[in-house]
């Protein structure tokens, strides 16, 4: 059997070569391209969050400035009502309605209001946050715990807290003459 020509073997040795070089480029681009997407798929759940934490900030601001702006729970309470129309709102005496009708100074409050992904205010099954704030006034002192968590279909907290902002409001008494 006679042996191939030697410009022959070269030729197969280089298309080898070539095609080894060409498989380990594909390889190489391959990774970067699965570290790449790992990278930005990390970096756009990274600005949702913050995106969503920069959001619950500004709901639960917005509520501290109604309760800070507030004389008394009661003022409180009505403020929180007339900016958000669908919060529940409710104290010791039962609903806002119940509580003024019944002729006690509310000194307690716990409301729930929603908000949908846009930041505006929402009702509860068309939200995408939920804000609970928990409230008491001794004295001249109104302490506020404000917390937005995600809302889950039914408008009720699901998950963690996205955030936790804890008020306290002096009341500065009337000076009568």
């Amino acid at each position: 059997m006679a042996d191939k020509p030697k410009h022959a073997r070269n030729r197969i040795s280089s298309s080898n070569l070539f095609l080894m070089e060409l498989i380990l480029a594909l390889l190489l681009f391959s990774v970067a391209g699965a570290a790449s997407i790992s990278v930005f798929s990390q970096a756009s759940h990274m600005s949702d969050k913050a995106g969503a934490l920069d959001r619950a900030a500004d709901y639960s601001a917005s509520v501290a400035e109604l309760i800070r702006g507030s004389a008394t729970i009661r003022e409180a309470l009505t403020a929180i009502s007339e900016t958000y129309p669908d919060a529940e709102l409710t104290t010791k005496y039962g609903t806002l309605d119940e509580t003024f009708s019944s002729g006690f100074e509310p000194y307690d409050l716990q409301a729930s209001f929603w908000f949908d992904k846009d930041g505006s205010a929402s009702g509860k099954h068309e939200a995408a946050y939920v804000v609970k704030v928990s409230a008491e006034q001794t004295d001249a002192i109104i302490e506020a715990d404000i917390r937005c968590f995600p809302a889950d279909e039914e408008g009720e907290p699901a998950g963690e807290e996205i955030s936790y902002l804890p008020v306290t409001h002096y009341v500065r008494r009337p000076v009568y003459e």
